[in-house]
């Protein structure tokens, strides 16, 4: 049983998409985007081999916390990717998002903030 390491990438939405579309070929089929928007969550995702989550920090509570059970019973099968155009730590800290859903999303994490000139940052 191969384990999936979750991916956390932060930045511009441009950025983060165009990333996600960059490593697409070489991710595991069939492969679900969802966008998160408030609420809005839909649960039932157990075919996807590859879940990329959209706009995760546009997530509202509940729906954390149906994601956060939902990643409980899925399988280490399913590589979970989340974008988020701001971090979500001080989102944690102000309790607007679960800390349990921060360290289950943030395992691997990829900031791709601005640089001073306008350009993402590749560090």
């Amino acid at each position: 049983m191969t384990n999936r390491i979750p991916v956390l990438l932060t930045g511009p939405a441009a950025a983060t998409r165009e990333l996600v579309l960059e490593l697409e070929p070489g991710l595991a089929k069939p492969i679900i985007h969802l966008t998160c928007r408030h609420d809005v969550l839909v649960v039932g995702l157990e075919d996807a081999a590859t879940l990329i989550l959209h706009d995760i920090d546009q997530l509202g509570v509940v729906a954390q916390r149906r994601l956060s059970a939902w990643l409980n019973v899925v399988t280490d099968q399913t590589l979970i990717i989340s974008t988020s155009a701001r971090p979500l730590f001080p989102m944690v800290r102000a309790h607007a998002f679960l800390d349990t859903l921060y360290y289950r999303l943030n395992t691997l994490y990829v900031d791709l903030g601005m640089t001073g000139d306008g350009r993402v940052n590749s560090r």
